[in-house]
Parts: C-alpha cells; sequence; structure tokens
C-alpha cells in the first residue's frame, strides 16, 4: 500500500476544500490514516482530532 500517496492527495483534497468542514474532516481523517499505518501515532493522533474538531462544526 502507498501510506505516503494516501497522505499526499488528503493533503490535496485539503487545499480543494477550503470552508467545507466535512471534506476537510474527510480528508484529515485520511491523513489520519495514513500516518497510524506507518507507525506515526502521535501525528496520526492530532490528524484524528483535527478531523474530530471538523467534524462538530
Amino acid at each position: 500500500r502507498n501510506y505516503p500517496q494516501a497522505e499526499n492527495m488528503g493533503r490535496k483534497a485539503l487545499s480543494m476544500s477550503v470552508g467545507d468542514n466535512r471534506s476537510q474532516a474527510a480528508a484529515w481523517q485520511l491523513i489520519g490514516d495514513s500516518f497510524r499505518a506507518r507507525g506515526k501515532n502521535p501525528q496520526a493522533q492530532a490528524a484524528y482530532d483535527k478531523a474530530a474538531e471538523l467534524s462538530s462544526l
């Protein structure tokens, strides 16, 4: 699996969805999943926290 590519796709989605909290939350979830799959747990948690924050808006 190409987790770095998934992270890049998530970041591209972030740049394309400015102002759309739902899409931004989904992108952060994807980024978090890519970090978690690579064992980067602190970065994954930070991304998941951003996704949760955006989902609650």
